[in-house]
């Protein structure tokens, strides 16, 4: 389905089709029940049937059609009197992706037609905040030209979603497009839609071949642009222009075998005119003569105005920062290889900044074993986390916290060809994560350039905490009553997730999975003591018996494919 995709056009994060829709984890949390009774809610959707055609004719045309659907799911509830009931989780979804396109000039154009649609069955009243009917229709082109040098590449596509009053409303107050924010003048917020439209668009030209290339553009998407039941799609309301210039170096020059590097300035607007985005970054590759290599980007990003950062509030002020990233690895020819990579950045006049670290080795003894460890380390401090809107009396408050956060991970793969029929897989990843919130913060003037003036802290004599209740009393307006109470939002997440998979080619084509997959999974917050502690966290993710278990779940699979030669 090529054409479908967009991740590298100037409105990246854009997928029209993200296949982990169909079969995805069940959306609905189901009927509120009692502390005491236990819920057995499916891990996913049961496919019931799908079916795929592509294909390419002589004349250039290509074709690709997806169907499938997926079954009604409900969850079970163990009620502590010992009664049962159950209720709807995910409704049976009717999931269509298509497309047709036709090459002219021996491929150098190419003009392709798209479209996609979810239809759910939604009698159930506890899945009405789901979207009945979403629609996408488009299309998008490619020309090359000039000797094949020079290309221009875009596409436009409409969308439309229906559902009931929830529905919609849930989709005009989605991370995408917050159309409830007081300051949001522009575009018109109503509770009884029932219907939502909108569309997207990007083109872009440049030269991608010699040793200078060059390309700019501009997209935009429309406040209520939304594809996300079959989609990915992270955010509406925006247009962005970018340019992006490099230097191609093929041929060995002094100490490097081949490199490029360049500068990529972006950016973006909402629909209301206001600035939300101005970067200014570099990158570079490079391999040396020795086969080792390496990279970097690094970017400046200039102060601009941030819509969601207070999920639904009015836009504030976003500082400007530094971001880097960097990266070397070892010559990869060789049976041992290394790499290092590191990224971070840091804020201007607030005091957030953050580092990460991952370095690897990988081990190849043999052409059938490959042995990868790849250990992750970062520390980070923001000191305008976002954290809620506590009801201050009648009032709501917005209430921002300074996190210090430290991260460990230990990503394990390993590779074995047992014969070219028989090989072995085995992925594990351990992940620990832990924050501790050590101020806080409301917010004053949203658009001021001073930090203190945009988010004020709550000194420390109009904070208390109450151990017994794990829950914080503040006096954000100044009347002496502490009136704002929040939950200790510390938090501590462990997580291990992991696979083994065995497959076997018992005839040419014909092929038997035997995969096994587990993963723990714990979160607690406002917990006593270090939000992290390396080694009490790695016990407690192997079920130590300190009284916070890590719950387990196993799942096996056995998949068959069989090769039919008429």
């Amino acid at each position: 389905f090529g054409g479908l995709n967009c991740f590298f056009c100037s409105t990246s994060g854009l997928s029209l089709f993200y296949s982990r829709r169909i079969g995805r984890s069940p959306q609905g949390s189901g009927e509120a029940y009692d502390a005491g009774d236990f819920a057995d809610v499916p891990e996913n959707t049961t496919i019931l049937g799908a079916a795929k055609i592509t294909g390419r004719t002589a004349g250039g045309w290509s074709v690709g059609v997806l169907d499938a659907v997926t079954r009604r799911e409900r969850a079970t509830v163990q009620h502590s009197d010992g009664s049962r009931s159950k209720f709807a989780v995910e409704p049976t979804t009717n999931y269509f992706v298509g497309r047709l396109a036709k090459d002219f000039r021996g491929g150098l154009t190419q003009v392709g037609l798209f479209g996609t649609a979810v239809n759910r069955n939604l009698p159930e009243s506890e899945l009405e905040f789901l979207r009945s009917q979403a629609y996408a229709v488009g299309l998008n082109w490619n020309h090359r030209f000039a000797n094949d040098q020079w290309s221009v590449s875009g596409f436009a596509v409409a969308s439309h979603v229906r559902g009931s009053e929830t529905a919609i409303n849930r989709t005009q107050r989605s991370s995408a497009r917050y159309f409830h924010r007081p300051d949001n003048d522009y575009v018109t917020y109503d509770p009884t839609r029932t219907a939502l439209s909108g569309f997207s668009a990007d083109v872009s030209a440049g030269k991608h071949a010699g040793n200078w290339r060059y390309r700019a553009g501009f997209g935009t998407r429309s406040p209520g642009f939304e594809v996300n039941d079959v989609g990915f799609q992270q955010e509406a309301d925006q247009a962005v222009v970018f340019a992006n210039l490099r230097l191609h170096q093929f041929q060995p020059r002094g100490i490097f075998r081949s490199f490029h590097v360049g500068l990529n300035p972006s950016a973006a607007w909402n629909w209301d005119g206001d600035r939300v985005w101005t970067q200014l970054g570099s990158f570079g590759n490079y391999e040396l003569r020795n086969f080792w290599g390496g990279g970097w980007w690094a970017a400046r990003q200039f102060s601009a105005l941030s819509p969601g950062t207070l999920r639904g509030g009015p836009a504030v002020q976003r500082p400007a920062s530094w971001r880097f990233s960097t990266w070397l690895n070892s010559d990869r020819r060789k049976s041992v290889t290394g790499a290092l990579s590191a990224s971070g950045g840091a804020q201007d006049g607030t005091g957030a900044w953050d580092l990460s670290l991952r370095p690897s080795v990988s081990f190849r003894p043999s052409t059938q074993l490959n042995v990868t460890l790849e250990p992750g380390l970062g520390r980070a401090r923001n000191t305008w986390q976002y954290l809620g809107q506590p009801v201050a009396g009648a009032t709501p408050v917005y209430l921002m916290g300074e996190l210090d956060q430290t991260t460990v991970s230990l990503t394990t793969r390993i590779n074995y060809t047992i014969s070219p029929t028989l090989s072995f897989e085995l992925y594990a990843q351990p992940f620990l994560s832990g924050g501790d919130f050590t101020a806080f913060r409301t917010l004053g003037a949203a658009r001021s350039g001073d930090f203190d003036e945009r988010f004020p802290r709550i000194a420390a004599g109009a904070l208390t905490y109450d151990a017994a209740t794990r829950r914080y009393r503040a006096d954000t307006n100044g009347d002496g009553s502490f009136e704002t109470v929040f939950a200790n939002p510390d938090f501590n997440f462990r997580q291990m997730r992991g696979n083994a998979v065995v497959r076997w080619e018992y005839l040419p084509g014909s092929t038997l999975f035997l995969v096994w997959g587990q993963s723990r999974t714990a979160y607690l917050q406002g917990e006593p003591g270090d939000a992290f502690a390396l080694g009490r966290d790695a016990r407690r993710l192997f079920n130590s018996d300190d009284g916070f278990p890590t719950p387990v779940t196993n799942v096996f699979l056995i998949k068959v494919s069989h090769w039919i030669n008429p």
